[in-house]
């Protein structure tokens, strides 16, 4: 068993299903998680994926979260990897 930390690359990529390598990132963090690996991401990579996925700048792809958020939402793990 290993410990990974995840990029804001790969969680913005697995959450873009419009993305052209959506795929490859579910792919690679179910290929982990299978092995029984640890997959980890931190304060800062939610602060990243937040930014840039509700940046205004990129409208034509921003993420919207399938129900509202509010200041107190938590997103967990299982979540973000549809567990």
């Amino acid at each position: 068993m290993a410990d990974y930390l995840l990029d804001t690359n790969v969680l913005l990529r697995f959450s873009d299903a419009a993305s052209p390598v959506h795929a490859t990132a579910v792919d690679a963090v179910a290929v982990l998680l299978s092995r029984g690996d640890r997959v980890y991401i931190t304060a800062q990579n939610l602060i990243e994926f937040w930014a840039v996925a509700t940046s205004s700048s990129r409208s034509d792809h921003r993420i919207r979260p399938p129900y509202p958020f509010s200041n107190n939402s938590l997103v967990t793990i299982p979540y973000l990897y549809g567990l």
